[in-house]
């Protein structure tokens, strides 16, 4: 290692190093960020069959050197090192079998290992805005670890707790283009390579210290602990075992004012784990689903586990911001877009509801006229009465849905109420322009159309109903299930 302290006008050799063979190949050297005195240098000795690492570190310029290998593994030569631009103990080495960190200066190290091969890695860099670890291997490419900011919270405070909810950096939310088809590589062909984009949203990161244990995965490591006290597992622990519910995480997103806005379900395993939160609300009709993004503003986080049939609360809310990309040509003002927007989602839970129970009565309708159709007291008039019911049911179809019967032979027709919920809903959730005039007078149309839908519904379930009832006093089979119906 050559040394100069007066901008190259002079330099001083030091060519021993402790714990490193001598004629060892200095393989990387970078000076830290944070302190003008201490230098990083990796050393490599594989070309003479020494495969162990040798990681060193001066605090005076290069003076003396001390060892920082710690409990890398013995075997894999390090090609590469990087310092956090925040936390000087924060250290990254590239290895012969992947890459490593510490949070401790080098005294300590562990694998970053999830979705990257064993492969060697020759180069590390970090994007310091976006705090990107970047890393260069060799034969297999490049790899991104996305914000690995959350290692600088990495420690013995963190992993004692029961659960931790890193800091999350802001979230940036946008509409992502898709000109050559959805998802890379589009419409291009399998020869085009092109790696996916982070996920739009808010990255969540959090480390559960033990995941619950399922009442027979105990049962198995008390087994495998003693195999010689194996015994069968009685009824009752039988059944206990099939009837218990899996264990799962809920992590719950709320606004400032502390309003629940979305619930995620996650697997409840232990380790360091991190999932993106797209920035939508939950739908009204399908919480499992997303809406609309958020507004820009304040958001928080908290964990909540289910085990053994009770909710615990691991976490306090973690707050971040979310913001807008702001590329708009015609932007749209946030509180009309959202009233709009939340206006969708409470009209679709209100359609939601209508299709259900119209999908009920006409599956009522059609059990019903089967039951009238064979029984032997059955009366005609009243088979003739579900006929005029389902007739009904039908047209309110075309209303519903469309006119298929013409569709499917290439007539023009009239869009359903679902396909211009459709045209609101997907157009207002997928933009943050102004809302469209279509878009209004869509939403307009079914908010009108509804009730007297709704209306007419109730008319006919009204009489199907008291069909049911005259059918089973003529001794028709039940068509649904209810211990409120009258016995013959």
């Amino acid at each position: 290692v050559q040394i100069s302290e007066n901008d190259g006008g002079a330099w001083r050799k030091v060519d021993k190093f402790p714990g490193v063979p001598a004629n060892t190949y200095v393989n990387d050297l970078k000076a830290s960020l944070h302190d003008g005195n201490v230098v990083y240098a990796a050393f490599n000795n594989h070309k003479n069959g020494d495969f162990k690492p040798y990681v060193l570190v001066s605090k005076n310029k290069g003076k003396t050197w001390e060892s920082i290998t710690g409990d890398l593994p013995e075997r894999g030569s390090v090609y590469s090192i990087a310092q956090d631009h925040v936390d000087p103990n924060l250290l990254f080495v590239g290895t012969e079998f992947g890459i490593y960190y510490s949070t401790t200066g080098g005294s300590t190290w562990k694998k970053l290992g999830s979705g990257l091969p064993t492969i060697a890695v020759r180069d590390i860099d970090v994007q310091r805005r976006e705090n990107d670890l970047v890393i260069a291997t060799f034969g297999r490419g490049f790899y991104v670890l996305d914000d690995y900011s959350p290692l600088r919270e990495f420690s013995g405070k963190v992993t004692d707790k029961d659960a931790h909810m890193f800091n999350v950096k802001p979230g940036l939310l946008y509409h992502e283009a898709s000109p050559i088809g959805y998802g890379p590589p589009g419409f291009m062909g399998a020869e085009y390579f092109m790696a996916s984009n982070p996920d739009v949203g808010v990255a969540l990161t959090y480390h559960i210290k033990d995941a619950p244990k399922s009442l027979k995965a105990k049962r198995q490591a008390k087994e495998k602990k003693n195999p010689d006290a194996i015994k069968y597992p009685s009824a009752e622990e039988m059944r206990a075992e099939d009837n218990e519910i899996e264990s799962y995480l809920l992590v719950v997103i709320r606004d400032a004012s502390g309003t629940p806005l979305r619930r995620i379900v996650r697997s409840y395993s232990s380790g360091i784990a991190r999932f993106t939160w797209d920035g939508k609300v939950a739908r009204q009709d399908a919480p499992k689903r997303a809406a609309h993004f958020v507004a820009p503003g304040t958001y928080s986080a908290q964990l909540v586990g289910f085990s053994h049939g009770r909710f615990d609360t691991l976490t306090s809310p973690t707050s971040f911001e979310v913001k807008h990309l702001n590329n708009l040509t015609l932007p749209a003002t946030n509180a009309d877009l959202l009233a709009f927007q939340q206006r969708v989602n409470q009209v679709s839970r209100r359609y939601d509801r209508f299709e259900m129970t119209y999908r009920e009565t006409v599956s009522l309708a059609k059990d019903l006229f089967e039951a009238l159709k064979y029984s032997p007291g059955a009366s005609p008039v009243d088979l003739q009465s579900v006929l005029e019911v389902q007739s009904s049911l039908q047209a309110m179809d075309i209303v519903l849905n469309g006119d298929a019967s013409l569709s499917k032979r290439e007539f023009e027709t009239l869009p359903g109420l679902g396909s211009r919920l459709s045209t609101a809903t997907w157009g207002s959730y997928g933009m943050r322009s102004e809302v469209t005039g279509t878009m209004r007078a869509q939403l307009n149309y079914v908010e009108a159309e509804l009730p007297k839908l709704e209306k007419s519904l109730e008319a006919l379930q009204a009489k199907l109903k008291a069909l049911e009832t005259q059918s089973i006093k003529d001794g028709a089979p039940y068509v649904r299930g209810g211990l409120e119906k009258p016995l013959p």
